[in-house]
């Protein structure tokens, strides 16, 4: 039987347009080259953005193509 391995989460931090603070949960050992934010959520809450400097594509696990990432949380 495998071992199921422990979801560590750190807290991260962010800011919204008006100073509002975010405290969120982030997985640490979720074995996914990076994590994401559902877009409506960055939006609805004015949570503040930066265009990324290199655009990369995102791949579902069963290898489809998702899309592409052009902005990171600050």
């Amino acid at each position: 039987m495998e071992q199921q391995r422990e979801r560590v989460k750190h807290t991260k931090k962010v800011k919204t347009q008006n100073r509002k603070e975010f405290r969120l949960q982030v997985p640490v050992n979720s074995e996914c080259t990076y994590t994401g934010i559902n877009k409506q959520l960055v939006k609805k809450e004015k949570i503040q953005t930066k265009p990324m400097d290199r655009l990369f594509k995102v791949f579902n696990a069963d290898g489809t193509k998702n899309r592409e990432v052009t902005q990171y949380v600050l």
